[in-house]
């Protein structure tokens, strides 16, 4: 089993309901035979971390093209690359950060940034769902 991991920082543009993924996860299955399958959607600062996983285990590379295929934050995938670049494994370079902090002039810290379930992650989650759901309901009929 192979976790994706996506960073998307846009709450209300085209990612914001999970539409845009559940077009995207099809397609990707279409092209390349990889199944993708939601976990989980927790709000962010800036927008959600969606967490994916798929029965197939991918190489590095392949894990950090299917992020940046499915919108994640394209600096967050950059310095991914990097990581994997410089030999580190997938537990230390694909990482979602529950929590981010500031530390203080004092070396306090303050947290600035926390992963939460929220009613637009449920709403992302819903609207993948459906988007899914009609989809696949309209594949099975040929509906266009």
């Amino acid at each position: 089993m192979t976790d994706i991991k996506l960073d998307i920082d846009d709450k209300h543009g085209p990612f914001s309901r999970g539409e845009r993924l559940a077009f995207q996860i099809p397609a990707i299955r279409k092209m390349t035979g990889i199944f993708l399958y939601l976990d989980s959607v927790t709000e962010t600062a800036h927008g959600y971390h969606v967490r994916l996983h798929t029965a197939v285990t991918l190489e590095d590379y392949e894990i950090i093209i299917l992020q940046l295929m499915l919108g994640s934050d394209w600096a967050r995938e950059c310095w991914n690359y990097g990581r994997v670049l410089n030999g580190e494994s997938m537990n230390e370079w694909n990482v979602l950060f529950e929590k981010k902090w500031k530390r203080g002039p004092d070396g306090s810290k303050t947290v600035i940034s926390q992963e939460r379930r929220s009613w637009l992650s449920v709403v992302f989650e819903i609207g993948f769902a459906l988007s899914s759901a009609t989809g696949a309901f309209k594949q099975a009929l040929r509906i266009r």
